[in-house]
């Protein structure tokens, strides 16, 4: 299930930025992340902590909801 909820998550905020590139200086602009540290996240050697999904979620208008109750 977090593996499912993850890549929808994923997914749902590339579709604001598509160009990695721009997607990792938006989400620098909402986090207190590093590049390096953003783009780690997009690769999934490491995940969006439940706080920074939260962050992201509510700067870009997401429903986390939706996410969660998609099925797989």
């Amino acid at each position: 299930m977090k593996q499912f909820f993850y890549d929808n998550f994923l997914n749902t905020i590339e579709k604001h930025y598509p160009r990695k590139s721009d997607l990792a200086n938006a989400l620098m602009e909402i986090l207190p992340l590093e590049k390096e540290s953003v783009y780690r996240r997009l690769r999934k050697d490491v995940y969006f902590s439940a706080e920074e999904v939260m962050q992201i979620a509510q700067a870009w208008g997401i429903s986390l909801d939706n996410l969660i109750s998609a099925n797989p």
